[in-house]
């Protein structure tokens, strides 16, 4: 999908880019066949940015690509398998504490604790991938791992977001569920305000019913979230006709 983006080029924005699908324009070997630009005073520039992408794309700067997507970074994810999706489970002033945090590679899903945090092995994990995906911004997530003594610095952090808000999907991730046909089975379901609950009865309890509770609604929220994901951008390219780039 990177091969289809000229959002990396200077003056090109969505809106550009969008026209330039619409006229045929669909990779960047089209781009640079086309005579459409030749004249234009971004040319040189173009066609210089366009060679940095190709030596970037070769050596998997995913990095170089993120600086220029910006919110548009999501467009990563056609291109990396070596991807972690995480949700934390939070609370308190500014939602800054955790109570259990989900880890999803696409093949298995590790739930937990974060009183009983086991950090090293965590961070071999995280070492072994390229990008770190959330709902939400770096605002939410990222210092919760931090805070924790993990490592994150490494990852291309992608907001999904922003990817679902490119195809007009807004809300929760439960609306957005909801939209693209997956329903929660009744021991994955939690309302508003019962992970704290929850969680605390367990802390007070030690019962482990408590704990099996939340942890198949992280689960949920984090497979879910890859789930969403996967969809999201097989719409996002269905759309623009940008299969197979």
């Amino acid at each position: 999908m990177l091969r289809c983006s000229f959002i990396i080029l200077p003056g090109v924005g969505v809106k550009r880019e969008k026209r330039l699908w619409q006229q045929g324009i669909r990779s960047w070997d089209a781009f640079e066949r086309s005579h459409l630009f030749a004249k234009s005073r971004y040319h040189d520039a173009w066609m210089r940015v366009l060679g940095e992408a190709r030596h970037a794309y070769l050596r998997e700067d995913w990095e170089w690509f993120a600086e220029r997507l910006g919110r548009d970074a999501w467009r990563l994810l056609a291109e990396e398998e070596r991807v972690v999706y995480v949700d934390v489970e939070s609370y308190g002033v500014l939602k800054k504490r955790a109570t259990l945090i989900a880890f999803h590679d696409g093949r298995e899903t590790r739930i937990l604790p974060s009183l009983s945090f086991p950090r090293q092995d965590v961070q071999w994990m995280l070492n072994r991938q390229r990008l770190l995906v959330t709902f939400h911004g770096r605002a939410y997530d990222l210092p919760i791992l931090e805070k924790l003594g993990l490592r994150v610095d490494h990852l291309v952090h992608i907001p999904a977001e922003s990817l679902f808000a490119r195809l007009g999907w807004h809300g929760s991730l439960t609306s957005i569920e909801e939209r693209i046909g997956i329903t929660r089975g009744e021991d994955e379901r939690l309302g508003s305000g019962m992970p704290l609950r929850v969680w605390k009865r367990w802390i007070a309890t030690g019962r482990e019913e408590y704990y099996e509770q939340l942890a198949a609604y992280v689960r949920a929220d984090v497979e879910h979230l890859a789930i969403a994901v996967r969809q999201a951008l097989r719409v996002f390219k269905q759309e623009h006709q940008l299969t197979p780039c």
